[in-house]
């Protein structure tokens, strides 16, 4: 009787000091309501079983948390074992749930140790967040953790609270399209507005965020105006640097310069986006386009009943997804210059020499257009094309002095062409050099040839686009011309 006694005494004993090393030890609290930009030093410590000599810092222009230390140990670890932690939020809600591993090594007295760093990135993707804890933790690779095989092993953990208030937009919409024209400057609607209890301690810009698919690389955007976010709202355009065609993931962005890019987790998502040849996009948008109009033109004219309504609705969402389309990539003007060159050509008011003369101030402008607001230097226009549309309308009235259509037209195809070849030629050097030729550089272009392969190198897909619209322009006109002859000669 008095052995059972002894043993179930020691066995009560075993049990409640199992359950007295259960539990978590108490937290040791970071509170940085008053420690911003300066380090915070703690000591956690457990006699004869874990130590934590460290020090944590928030950086109030980055919005990031780090804390540093060194975790001794005598608990019954492997040495194999790595440390690690969670994250968990004041709600029990786990915020992180694999943290960071650190290698153990033998340390005196008698135990382990290990040096770690913790960049805790959530403060910055969670500007919401007050607070959180870091419950350290130690892990068999690929076998198990120590807090759910052992529960008996304390480990220490962090109580991090008193985080300021952080930079926080909330996402409005955007529209970002799978595929978009290369070489060529793009732009993605967006809009956003501050978030609740913004405090804004940065100076983000908008601009357009592009990286590829595995974040290591940032295509360049365009900066735009801080004047444009009012109170931390924005709607508007944002451009995108000409890119070589291949995969990117691209979304809304706010950059502060130099230091980071906001990265709230409430954030817009990234797309997938191909840039693809601006010759195959051009080539599919125009085919598009022929037969969203042929679709309501069917409906306006065969159709009757539901099935008109039906098609017309269908036609609508069409236009406006081609026009969303058009805008983005920068090739609804070049639609809208097709169509003008339609109805001029078409006009039975105007002079066949009036046609030619603004079939011909149409493509001088439009070339001009598409360098300036689609290539080269996107922050020119309009006031540019505005010039260029006064400049060209003089400088073309030589051609009305020209009786003879035949010759009138062989002449202005001639001027637009060589136009179209000058301005080439100063594209190719300005993407080469960062900078425009003189106009003694461009008596050289006659040798141009001699250095083959070369220009090849440095001609891209997008030098040949307004070569391509001048043969559509001229298409379009021509068909336009016939057309209207055999109306007029069906009214006669």
């Amino acid at each position: 009787m008095k052995q059972l006694l002894v043993f179930s005494f020691l066995a009560v004993l075993g049990a409640v000091s199992l359950l007295a090393q259960g539990p978590d030890p108490e937290p040791t609290f970071l509170d940085f309501g008053d420690a911003l930009d300066r380090e915070l030093s703690f000591v956690v410590e457990e006699t004869e079983r874990w130590r934590i000599d460290g020090t944590a810092r928030y950086i109030t222009h980055t919005q990031t948390l780090l804390i540093r230390g060194r975790y001794w140990t005598a608990q019954p670890i492997d040495p194999a074992a790595l440390l690690s932690y969670q994250v968990i939020g004041l709600g029990g809600e786990v915020l992180l749930a694999d943290g960071a591993r650190y290698a153990f090594r033998e340390a005196e007295p008698a135990g382990l140790e290990s040096e770690f760093t913790l960049d805790l990135s959530i403060v910055s993707e969670a500007p919401g967040l007050d607070g959180f804890d870091v419950r350290f933790n130690a892990v068999m690779e690929g076998l198990f953790w120590y807090r759910d095989k052992f529960p008996e092993i304390r480990f220490p953990h962090l109580a991090v609270r008193g985080l300021p208030p952080r930079d926080h937009y909330a996402v409005g919409w955007t529209w970002v399209p799978r595929f978009l024209p290369a070489e060529l400057t793009t732009r993605i609607p967006a809009a956003w507005r501050a978030g609740a209890g913004n405090i804004p301690v940065g100076r983000f810009v908008p601009a357009a965020d592009a990286v590829n698919l595995d974040n290591t690389w940032r295509a360049r955007s365009l900066r735009i105006d801080p004047a444009m976010m009012v109170e931390g709202a924005f709607t508007g355009w944002l451009p995108l640097f000409p890119q070589e065609q291949g995969v990117l993931a691209v979304r809304p962005g706010l950059v502060w310069d130099q230091v980071r890019w906001y990265d709230g987790n409430d954030w817009f998502e990234r797309r997938t986006v191909r840039f693809v040849s601006p010759l195959l996009y051009l080539g599919v948008y125009a085919v598009s386009g022929i037969v969203v109009v042929v679709l309501a033109v069917v409906a306006v004219k065969k159709l009757r009943g539901l099935l008109r309504a039906t098609a017309l609705v269908i036609a609508s969402a069409a236009l406006i997804w081609w026009g969303m389309h058009g805008m983005v990539s920068g090739f609804l003007p070049t639609m809208a210059l097709l169509v003008l060159a339609w109805i001029v050509a078409r006009a039975r008011g105007l002079t066949p020499t009036a046609r030619v003369y603004l079939l011909a101030w149409l493509f001088m402008v439009f070339v001009d257009y598409f360098w300036i607001a689609g290539g080269a230097v996107p922050r020119a226009w309009p006031s540019s094309i505005v010039l260029s549309a006064g400049v060209w309308a003089f400088l073309l009235l030589p051609l009305v002095a020209i009786r003879r259509v035949g010759w009138q037209a062989l002449v202005a195809a001639i001027i637009t062409a060589g136009w179209w070849l000058t301005t080439t030629v100063a594209m190719v050097y300005h993407d080469f050099f960062r900078d425009f030729p003189s106009v003694g550089d461009l008596f050289y272009a006659g040798q141009i040839g001699e250095l083959g392969d070369s220009v090849a190198t440095l001609t891209g897909h997008r030098h040949w686009v307004p070569l391509v619209v001048w043969g559509l322009m001229l298409g379009v006109a021509i068909v336009a011309a016939l057309t209207q002859r055999k109306t007029q000669a069906e009214n006669a």
